[in-house]
């Protein structure tokens, strides 16, 4: 009787295997398949476009965590906004005169990538919080705020120009007023900066062509560049880094520098002095082991 048993037992067993191999238990089936790679990519690629009427008092506020935003150029009076990837969690909507555009992180999810493009006009306010997404931005604004972790940032003219960041570097062509940037290992390149500028940064290079206002710069360990610099006062401070500054010939300086280990170095009398050009500035330096140069241009 027992013998019997496992006999029949065995019967059902590769009965059971013969099934499983042949896709004939529907209900196992369905719990097992899995989705498409084309249906994958397709939920991936997902695109959305709206568009809004705007005034000349329009803000963009955007808060995208991973991806890249693009900000370009478009009509008078009108903001569209086009969006690819996985835009499930995505958010786009007018609030007045803001255009709202919000792609928040559910809890416990990876953040994924979202790919935004913006088409607004010149002379808007843009507030940007983009942690380790790329931000572009190529119409003039009236005022740009930035707040990143890792992501770069690349602009060409606004009025005032506000950014923190932690490692991501920072390119912009002009800043015709303010400007405030606050980095921890990001690099700031500024074509031109017309008003104030206060700069601090612990390991970031800070390059400027041309810095018309006044200018207040602190590092630990990342150099400091300005090719002309044609304000009135300049005040640096540097632990390790390194201090280069071209003042307009015919300029009178007002020095007051100090340094442990570092060089002092200044421009080499001219040959036939130069008419004075009637300014002015007051430069300031405290540096621990890095390097002042002031160079005539």
């Amino acid at each position: 009787m027992l013998e019997r048993s496992h006999r029949g037992g065995s019967q059902v067993c590769r009965r059971l295997g013969q099934l499983i191999r042949r896709g004939r238990l529907a209900n196992d089936s369905r719990h097992i398949r899995l989705e498409p790679q084309k249906d994958r990519e397709s939920k991936d690629s997902a695109v959305i476009e709206q568009s809004f009427e705007i005034g000349s008092d329009a803000t963009l506020d955007i808060r995208i965590a991973t991806g890249k935003v693009e900000i370009r150029r478009g009509k008078d009076g009108l903001a569209v906004v086009r969006a690819r990837g996985d835009t499930d969690n995505l958010t786009v909507e007018q609030r007045g005169s803001t255009i709202w555009i919000s792609a928040e992180r559910r809890s416990n999810w990876v953040a994924r990538s979202i790919y935004v493009t913006i088409e607004v006009p010149d002379g808007l306010d843009v507030d940007a919080g983009v942690a380790s997404a790329d931000f572009e931005c190529e119409p003039v604004v009236r005022r740009l705020g930035v707040n990143s972790a890792s992501g770069d940032i690349r602009l060409t003219d606004c009025a005032d120009l506000s950014v923190k960041t932690a490692s991501g570097d920072v390119h912009g062509n002009d800043a015709a007023g303010r400007l405030d940037f606050v980095s921890a290992s990001g690099d700031l390149h500024m074509g031109g900066i017309g008003g104030r500028a206060d700069i601090s940064t612990a390991s970031g290079d800070v390059r400027i062509l041309k810095a018309s206002g006044p200018v207040n710069v602190s590092t630990m360990s990342g150099d400091v560049r300005i090719e002309q610099f044609e304000g009135d006062d300049l005040r640096a401070k540097a632990m390790s880094g390194n201090v280069d500054v071209g003042i307009p010939a015919g300029t009178t300086v007002d020095l007051k520098a100090t340094t442990l280990s570092g060089d002092i170095r200044l421009p080499e009398p001219a040959a036939s002095d130069p008419s004075s050009n009637g300014l002015t500035v007051s430069v300031s330096a405290r540096l621990v082991s890095g390097d002042l140069r002031i160079r005539r241009v």
